[in-house]
């Protein structure tokens, strides 16, 4: 007779993360329904399967990039020697993983994937997950059984996993197999505070059962490092924004608003008809820079001259494949208004009268630069990172490479490449970031490389020449739903945080790209700002930005209130990359050939703009973790409390115990930033937390100057 299937969810298991608990705490799946309809249900994430009831177990036939998982509470609260153990019988008769992820969980920033195969010439495997992905091909995802477990992937094998937690958060997994000792996993750091369990598969037939996740030992509490973070940043000047709740003990009747940038009505405003070698693409895989003590924007980007199928063009004199990626520089006083100087550096078809820089010998994709004021060798002001690769064309191409490439400058147009290039032996077909971190005194690369395709890694250098293994640091998962990747994202330092805008890449659907906000304290750890709303939108259809959108290296350049922000926009989707839509000659092919061109635009926001915390008629209220305001230093925010006539924002000073202090004054109006004034004197160098009480307004930062 089946086993009775239920589903017991402990309410001690949502709370033991936040609040020490005695008593072991369990998660348990065993039986008579299906997971969609357990209480609480476990959330469909993407395709589909014939999921049934075989013998009070779960079974998942014919699956089509078919995910399902469970969410719990998140672990807000980080404890140390905390020992899980999540257990699960699996049966698997498949024989690819296909990248698919087979039985995951994360907890609190680690996470752990499992997937047994039944290979076509009989043998079982076992892989986990790596910075790789999970899957067949690579080696190191594949997990060493012991000869004597006589492992078949394809029978009701018992998995049992038990981890205890550290401070570092950098545990291993032991893994154990129908009671005998496999050995120790690694695991994966993927930064965020989530807490799931789910399966994943797109082959194969499946049978689970008696899925159990317990805590065995309470621990220790370790402090939010994000609030200790937002801590420091603010008494040390910094402002403060919303866009996570590090800063937050509570609130009420207030929520988080996204903000999306206003482009600029006149945009493109470099196009990529303005020149015969940037026909195909003039691209901000490169970097706009603003420089305050010559008034002046600098900007590198991505000049491709014609489509790949058209005539091929020639670089110095040498034929070179028609899409041959040049690097060209421009400038601008305004923002809008564009100046492509003529350098005399490189020979394109003939003459030099352009603006492409010397740089790299072969083509040099996604270029980030930075300007470092404090090099000692002028030489080294300017500073690039990008992926050199050779593509050939009529003959061997001059070097052969393939790898992420640093090279120096000191203007910014000629470049000397390093001599030890790739200083990473990694590819990224991808716009490329870097910017110094002032705060860890180390320049940061992101990119593609090393990440195991359409996701984020990063690597840190302290002289911009030996770099730091690749890491995995931000991907696409469930929530983001079937097919979407993570093509890239612009990143910059911004009021000691990282502020990410991935570029969200939506394949098997529209196949559009748009960009999404994310923000990280420490540049590993990135969580997925406003529910995952969209920040920059594509355009409507025909417009020039319709289809896909790419920002620049660096992308928030700060110019007293506003912030710019270059992107590339293309009005077709991706598709028209992966097939040849018309050919010279044919009736549609300008049509086709104006889809697939670059241009850059430019979109502004308020300083500190992209999210607020919002009231609406009725009053709410924030109240700030706790925190030592900084001597001699005055209160100031960024609010608009013009939303409508009666519009308010006033802030209460209180003492550790929420006691009041001090109250301010009414502020009313749209307030970029503004120093508050209260009825009694600040409470300077005390504890305190703040309480900001709003109507009809929106808060967007607070720091003290």
């Amino acid at each position: 007779m089946p086993r009775r299937i239920r589903l017991a969810f402990c309410l001690a298991l949502l709370t033991s993360i936040v609040a020490p608990a005695s008593a072991e705490v369990v998660f348990r799946y065993s039986g008579d329904s299906l997971p969609a309809a357990a209480k609480p249900p476990w959330k469909l994430a993407s395709g589909t399967a014939q999921e049934s009831l075989v013998d009070g177990r779960w079974v998942i036939g014919r699956p089509a990039d078919f995910a399902r998982g469970y969410q719990f509470a998140p672990a807000r609260q980080r404890r140390e020697r905390q020992t899980h153990e999540v257990s699960f019988r699996w049966m698997s008769t498949a024989s690819d993983s296909h990248a698919a992820d087979g039985v995951w969980f994360t907890f609190a920033g680690r996470r752990l994937r499992l997937f047994p195969l039944r290979l076509a010439d009989g043998e079982s495997v076992l892989l986990t997950g790596t910075a790789n992905g999970c899957v067949l091909s690579e080696p190191a995802c594949r997990v060493r059984l012991p000869g004597e477990l006589g492992f078949r992937a394809d029978r009701l094998n018992q998995y049992r996993v038990r981890w205890t937690t550290n401070r570092e958060n950098d545990y291993p997994f032991q893994l154990a197999i129908n009671g005998k000792p496999v050995g120790e996993l690694p695991g994966e750091t993927i930064g965020g505070h989530n807490w799931r369990i789910g399966f994943e598969a797109r082959a194969g037939n499946h049978e689970l059962d008696d899925i159990q996740w317990s805590i065995l030992t309470t621990g220790s509490p370790i402090p939010d490092p994000d609030a200790a973070h937002a801590r420091r940043q603010l008494e040390r000047g910094r402002r403060q924004l919303f866009l996570d709740d590090a800063i937050i003990a509570s609130r009420e009747g207030v929520s988080r608003q996204l903000h999306q940038p206003r482009k600029f009505a006149g945009n493109p405003v470099l196009r990529a008809a303005d020149k015969p070698w940037q026909t195909f693409r003039a691209q901000v895989y490169g970097t706009v820079l603003y420089f305050p003590e010559e008034r002046l924007f600098k900007m590198w980007y991505l000049a491709a001259p014609r489509f790949p199928w058209e005539e091929p063009g020639k670089k110095d004199g040498r034929t070179v494949c028609p899409n041959f990626q040049f690097t060209a520089y421009a400038e601008s006083k305004d923002a809008v208004h564009w100046r492509l100087p003529s350098l005399g550096l490189v020979n394109y078809d003939g003459s030099t009268d352009n603006n492409i820089c010397k740089l790299a010998t072969e083509c040099a994709e996604g270029i980030a630069v930075v300007y470092d004021a404090q090099a000692t060798n002028p030489d080294r002001r300017y500073k690039a990172f990008y992926w050199e690769h050779s593509v050939p064309y009529q003959g061997s191409p001059v070097k052969t490479i393939h790898g992420m490439s640093v090279a120096f400058s000191r203007d910014g147009k000629l470049w000397r490449e390093h001599p030890q290039n790739p200083v990473i032996d990694q590819s990224s077909d991808s716009g490329q970031q870097a910017f110094w971190d002032p705060d860890r005194k180390v320049f940061r690369a992101l990119g593609r490389f090393g990440a195991g395709g359409r996701r984020v890694a990063m690597s840190t250098s302290k002289d911009f020449s030996r770099w730091s293994p690749s890491r995995l640091v931000i991907a696409a998962d469930a929530e983001d739903g079937a097919g979407v990747q993570i093509y890239g994202m612009g990143t910059t330092f911004y009021e000691g945080c990282f502020i990410g805008l991935p570029w969200m890449y939506h394949q098997g659907s529209t196949e559009q790209i748009d960009v999404e906000l994310a923000i990280s304290r420490d540049c590993v750890n990135w969580r997925r700002v406003a529910d995952r709303g969209v920040f920059i939108p594509n355009g409507k259809p025909g417009e020039w930005d319709a289809g896909m959108i790419f920002t620049a290296s660096q992308p928030l350049q700060t110019v007293g209130d506003r912030i710019f922000i270059y992107y590339t926009g293309i009005q077709g989707n991706h598709v028209y990359n992966i097939r040849k839509l018309a050919q010279p000659g044919d009736g549609d092919y300008e049509q086709h050939r104006r889809r697939g061109t670059a241009s850059i635009g430019l979109a502004t926001i308020r300083r500190d703009g992209f999210v607020s915390m919002r009231a609406g008629a009725r009053e709410g209220n924030l109240v700030t973790r706790e925190f030592t305001w900084p001597a001699d230093r005055q209160l100031h925010v960024n609010c608009d409390a013009s939303l409508v006539d009666s519009g308010r924002l006033e802030v209460d000073v209180l003492a550790p115990d929420l006691k009041p202090i001090i109250a301010s004054t009414t502020i009313r109006g749209d307030k970029s930033s503004h120093r508050v004034q209260f009825d009694a004197k600040q409470p300077s160098g005390r504890r305190v937390r703040l309480r900001f009480r709003l109507a009809s307004a929106d808060l967007y930062s607070f720091w003290f100057e």
